[in-house]
């Protein structure tokens, strides 16, 4: 099993219409497991990014995962889960 964590660090935007500055922030993980000897792979990924704004009201979460399965055929399936967007 291999386990990735990143975190976003220096990721700023600005606001077209309100010339707002935003930051990017939150964490992203990736689990891996994998097999040679059957060539079946597997791997989970979780994000959570978050744009933080100033003020109340004005930051936002972006939250998705997904599994990918590749068999020992080659065949590649991916299933998304829980993609949201919310405005806090």
């Amino acid at each position: 099993m291999l386990k990735i964590i990143d975190n976003p660090q220096g990721i700023t935007g600005i606001g077209q219409v309100t010339g707002d500055k935003y930051h990017g922030t939150g964490e992203t993980e990736q689990v891996i497991n994998a097999s040679l000897r059957n060539g079946h792979f597997s791997g989970a990924y979780v994000n959570n990014f978050k744009l933080i704004g100033p003020g109340k009201g004005n930051n936002s979460l972006i939250h998705e995962n997904y599994h990918v399965t590749v068999n020992a055929n080659g065949t590649v399936t991916t299933e998304h889960d829980n993609f949201s967007v919310v405005c806090k």
